[in-house]
């Protein structure tokens, strides 16, 4: 059996067929027991949670009732001489006995737990899996079906923290990949819920930058910037200035390189003409911008262009980099009329009377 509530609280015979758990609150008890699994869950705390402060005077008896008929849901073929396997009476109330894999939750916890000390460690692919795998036990609200209930609210949260947390760790490990563009969608609908999680708008912000949008990636920081001061009087954390620090001067260990393994050494070969080296990487998120300019250059008429905007937006980097496209440009045009001037010398001899 396949015991879930990362979702709707179901359990599944034989990893298909969903059991009939009976009405709410019998659904409850099972609930509850599989939170506390391994661990017994009291019949004082499920009287509490069930009716809060004004248990029925048979609260007890209604209790053992509901245990009786899951056991009888969880081990059909179980006669009353047998003890249950299942779901047993232990000292201190009642446990749910079922191994670690056939819990969601256990799963989900499983692989976080990995994929945290992974993440540690540097081993950003496998930590990225590992997360991946957490949050794939998810299959919509946990405890989906109890959100009115009082004992549920708190569980609710708890797992919710736990799934947002599982989110920020796996876009931390993707943008150490340089792949986390990706993340941008779902970082985007959680900080829209969240707009004073500062981790999670930096995360966003990140991932907008490896995207190409480096103006939305420093609008993001100020917008937290701005709610931060006008709801808490707070000012952003160092890790939030320092990122938008990084993305202003286009950081480059803000898009990560592959890591190129070193090859033997080989016999010294005649030197090749070297490559030339850009004098700066190319700038992210001002394509439309540079096009303009490229275009300015490139006119037959004298062009004058305004580059305008707030400090530390770029001005000056897009301003160099279509200096470096002019003087492209002008070395190119150079080079072609010293060629054309070598070819008209060159030309063979042509017969006078073809002249």
């Amino acid at each position: 059996m396949e015991f879930r509530l990362l979702g709707p609280v179901c359990v599944l015979a034989d990893g298909e067929s969903a059991l009939d758990l009976g009405p709410h609150q019998q659904q409850a008890v099972l609930a509850m027991c599989m939170l506390a699994s391994p661990r017994p869950m009291s019949p004082s705390r499920i009287i509490e949670a069930l009716w809060e402060d004004e248990p029925p005077a048979g609260a007890l008896n209604t209790v053992q009732a509901y245990v009786s008929k899951l056991r009888r849901i969880l081990e059909p073929g179980r006669v009353r001489a047998v003890a249950p396997r299942v779901l047993v009476s232990k000292l201190g109330g009642y446990a749910l006995v079922i191994p670690a894999e056939s819990l969601d939750l256990t799963r989900a916890r499983t692989h976080a737990a990995q994929g945290a000390r992974l993440l540690r460690l540097g081993d950003l692919s496998g930590a990225r899996d590992e997360l991946r795998r957490a949050l794939a036990e998810w299959r919509g609200d946990p405890l989906s079906g109890f959100e009115e209930d009082s004992w549920a609210r708190e569980e609710i949260s708890h797992l919710g923290e736990l799934r947002l947390a599982l989110v920020e760790d796996t876009a931390e490990a993707e943008l150490g990949l340089g792949i986390g563009a990706g993340m941008v969608p779902e970082l985007t609908r959680l900080l829209a819920a969240l707009p004073l999680r500062e981790r999670l708008r930096r995360l966003r912000a990140h991932a907008l930058y490896q995207a190409g949008r480096q103006a939305d990636a420093l609008a993001t920081l100020a917008e937290g910037r701005r709610l931060l001061v006008e709801e808490l009087g707070l000012d952003p954390d160092p890790s939030s200035r320092e990122l938008e620090r990084a993305i202003l001067s286009q950081d480059p260990s803000l898009i990560p390189r592959g890591t190129v393994t070193a090859a033997p050494a080989a016999p010294a070969a005649p030197a090749a003409p070297a490559a030339p080296v850009p004098e700066a990487p190319p700038l992210v998120g001002r394509g439309r911008e540079s096009a303009l300019l490229s275009e300015a250059v490139a006119a037959a008429d004298h062009r004058v262009v305004l580059i305008a905007g707030e400090p530390g937006i770029g001005k000056t980097s897009l301003a160099e980099e279509a200096a470096r496209a002019a003087r492209g440009r002008e070395h190119r045009r150079e080079r072609h009329e010293q060629d054309r001037h070598q070819q008209f010398w060159t030309l063979p001899h042509v017969p006078q009377a073809l002249a």
